[in-house]
């Protein structure tokens, strides 16, 4: 593994900036897919059970941070649902930054966390990743978003949102005050978004 793929990953750790969010092409992400699928530790306590798809990821990196997002295995487009029933939809890293719940930042101790190590030195960096499954509540689709166990960090709402999409998991940002908004676009007919705040 090279020094300039984590730097890729990593950046410079400066803190939270999705201001000059770059979204990489799928060649790189696809690279710093296999980094983390080297390190990934064995998924247990999954809400459902499901692999991540590391042909279709999809990269987006910041001043400091970044946030990469696999679909599911065999996952091309919305899922049939069923009341009250989870239906995996892939997972979600991210560096330096988690979910923020209520105006809190859910932490470390509430998420899954892993090590990614450079083979060239003793380097490493800390991962946030939360399995993402969909739910049908009523005539609303929801967005969960799961920690270690099964518990439910949290969920949004799904809104429909159409435009082209090269992966089933599209990524956008936006810099607010105290926090930036992810836009997760999905199968280009949904959209969910999650405030992200600075993990400790």
């Amino acid at each position: 593994m090279s020094q300039r793929l984590i730097q890729i990953l990593a950046l410079t750790l400066c803190g939270l900036s999705l201001a000059a969010q770059e979204h990489q092409p799928l060649e790189k992400a696809v690279e710093v897919g296999e980094v983390i699928r080297r390190s990934l530790p064995e998924l247990e306590g999954l809400p459902v059970a499901m692999t991540p798809d590391w042909k279709k990821p999809y990269l987006m990196t910041g001043d400091g941070t970044g946030v990469l997002v696999a679909p599911a295995s065999g996952l091309a487009g919305m899922p049939k649902l069923e009341e009250g029933k989870e239906v995996g939809l892939g997972f979600l890293w991210a560096l330096k930054v988690a979910p923020k719940v209520k105006g809190q930042v859910v932490p470390e101790s509430g998420l899954w966390m892993m090590d990614i190590q450079n083979n060239d030195s003793t380097d490493s960096h800390r991962l946030a990743f939360l399995p993402l499954t969909l739910m049908k509540k009523g005539k609303a689709i929801h967005l969960r978003m799961h920690g270690r166990d099964k518990t439910l960090v949290h969920s949004v709402e799904l809104i429909e949102y159409r435009r082209s999409s090269q992966v089933p998991i599209e990524l956008d940002a936006e810099l607010k005050e105290e926090h930036a908004d992810l836009y997760l676009h999905l199968f280009g007919t949904h959209e969910a978004v999650i405030e992200l705040g600075e993990l400790e």
